[in-house]
């Protein structure tokens, strides 16, 4: 059988990524292929928890105060039983994505902290998916050459749905992201206006 690496966010600890991932291994499995996710970690997160409304809700309130007050009302609260409802929250929720992780997705055995890594010893696959996620969003990940499979040979490349996260491409990555689209001879992405800018 032949295996497709999937390239993604296996190591961002959040419902919707996973999900994603979830459907997208299950759909090339579901299409006869061996599916094997590429146990990438750029940012080495270990599996951090990645909550929106966490850190919205925190920059709310910064901007409501200012810098001192804020800093006056975080000494205020028992930061001694804020951390230990927060960690116990945060290893409870860490611990329930690895199961999940364990459980339904088929890793690599190697894990890659770097784009380097995988030049150097790349999974070994037939062809390679990245996507279903916001991969090229141009203010996360798009600078790292990994997620358009670099280093994967040119014929092998598939882009599935991968999201820019915006309706167009900032000035400031057009070039780059250009140069590197342009070496994925099978390619889709989610958003119309994705397309449109491509």
């Amino acid at each position: 059988m032949k295996k497709i690496g999937l390239l993604s966010f296996p190591r961002y600890y959040n419902y919707g990524t996973f999900l994603q991932l979830y459907a997208l291994e299950t759909t090339i499995e579901k299409l006869g292929f061996s599916c094997e996710v590429i146990d990438y970690d750029r940012d080495n997160t270990n599996g951090a928890i990645h909550n929106a409304t966490d850190s919205s809700f925190t920059g709310l309130i910064k901007k409501v105060l200012s810098v001192r007050q804020f800093s006056t009302l975080k000494s205020r609260i028992s930061d001694r039983l804020f951390e230990k409802k927060k960690c116990k929250l945060t290893q409870g929720r860490t611990a329930l994505y690895d199961r999940f992780l364990d459980k339904h997705f088929k890793l690599g055995s190697i894990r890659y902290t770097a784009f380097e890594e995988l030049v150097k010893l790349p999974p070994q696959c037939e062809a390679f998916v990245v996507g279903s996620d916001q991969v090229w969003h141009p203010g996360g990940h798009y600078e790292d050459a990994s997620y358009f499979l670099k280093f994967a040979p040119q014929q092998q490349r598939v882009a599935y749905a991968p999201s820019l996260g915006l309706s167009e491409i900032p000035t400031h990555a057009r070039d780059w992201m250009k140069e590197q689209i342009l070496d994925i001879p099978y390619l889709s992405i989610r958003e119309k206006e994705g397309a449109d800018e491509i």
